[in-house]
């Protein structure tokens, strides 16, 4: 799976590389996405194997994007819960990420 910036159209591009995977990822009637788009309050757009991400929290909805992804190579299967438990996840390592960094400027400081 390839991801590029584009910063012309202020979007993430998701380049995914086993066309079979898509429906799963999808969901039915494109439900996983959309539980993404609302959750997270980004655009998604899905073409072929190629996703576009836009708005303001698009790098993280690459993540969960990139996570549930992950889980169907590995043969499990992604609904709706699935889809919550990526972004609870994927929210929990950005404060972490977040804390270190503000511990690491306080020590400096």
């Amino acid at each position: 799976m390839k991801s590029k910036n584009i910063k012309a159209e202020n979007a993430l591009i998701i380049d995914l590389e086993d066309e079979r995977l898509i429906p799963d990822l999808f969901g039915e009637y494109d439900g996983n996405l959309v539980r993404i788009e609302k959750t997270l309050g980004v655009n998604i757009r899905g073409r072929g194997k190629i996703i576009e991400v836009s708005g303001e929290k698009s790098e993280f909805a690459e993540s969960v994007i990139k996570d549930l992804y992950l889980q169907l190579t590995k043969g499990y299967r992604v609904g709706i819960e699935e889809v919550d438990a990526s972004i609870i996840m994927n929210r929990s390592n950005d404060k972490i990420i977040r804390r270190n960094y503000t511990c690491t400027i306080q020590c400096i400081s």
